[in-house]
């Protein structure tokens, strides 16, 4: 991996994005389309932490993964990475956030997400902070991004999305371990989420089990759901990955608004 020093960086170049983290400044470079993130909110144990953890992924290279290209250093200090762009790109969850969902549209995308996923697995990667938010869609189909809190070998990650932590920690009371089956947790959530506009948490079984009458794919997912709204028991499911549960013969609309699934 590449490593430059902080003032390489041509800071007349840049042009701050309008969407930011909590922790972090992103600018663009148009001259040669990167991005530079200035890790702004982290302490000096974790840009070391993600310095370690970068430089033992380096040479991993995973299709639809926008990961570091170049770290920038301020004398032995992470202080900025570098990564490609994504033109012409918005989140997944941006995408899919008005109030009707076409399932033509969306299974497709969600299936191309978890086999990317997989790939991730499968490399030793466990997303850790998995979103809607930090998928990038764009002409060519999802892409991967912001690996800040992923966890790889005895790296652990330091954030979980907030709708594991409302779910799990909030909602479930209980503690999680990070592995394969965090992430598919996270996907699942966000898929609910992104269909019905709130989390699943929210909806009884009886909900649930109404609006997927016209939905195969949901249909499937439904033993999973009862797992995750049955808090009587500790939560013990091994989910799938979501390409395991979509069935992309659904045609299907979802109202948000209503609470409906109309079938098309």
């Amino acid at each position: 991996m590449e490593k430059l020093k902080i003032s390489d960086i041509n800071w007349q170049e840049l042009k701050e994005l309008p969407h930011q983290g909590s922790t972090s400044i992103i600018y663009k470079d148009p001259a040669t389309s990167s991005i530079y993130k200035f890790l702004t909110e982290f302490s000096k144990s974790e840009k070391d932490a993600l310095y370690h953890k970068f430089m033992d992924m380096d040479g991993i290279q995973i299709d639809r993964a926008i990961l570091p290209e170049a770290l920038i250093m301020d004398n032995d200090t992470l202080e900025v990475y570098r990564m490609k762009e994504l033109p012409n790109s918005i989140p997944l969850s941006t995408q899919f956030e008005g109030r009707f969902v076409d399932s033509s549209k969306l299974l497709p995308t969600l299936v191309e997400a978890s086999k990317i996923l997989r790939t991730f697995h499968q490399a030793g990667i466990i997303y850790t902070d998995l979103s809607f938010e930090n998928i990038l869609v764009n002409e060519m189909g999802p892409f991967f991004c912001d690996f800040d809190s992923c966890s790889y070998q005895n790296h652990r990650g330091t954030y979980i999305s907030l709708l594991l932590k409302r779910f799990m920690v909030d909602y479930r009371q209980e503690q999680f371990e990070v592995s394969d089956n965090l992430d598919r947790i996270s996907m699942l959530l966000s898929f609910f989420y992104l269909l019905y506009g709130k989390e699943i948490q929210t909806i009884s079984t009886s909900s649930y089990y109404r609006l997927a009458k016209n939905s195969a794919t949901l249909k499937n997912a439904q033993p999973y759901v009862k797992s995750f709204l049955n808090t009587r028991r500790a939560f013990s499911a091994t989910v799938p990955y979501l390409d395991e549960l979509i069935d992309l013969k659904d045609a299907f609309i979802v109202d948000k608004e209503k609470e409906k699934v109309y079938s098309k």
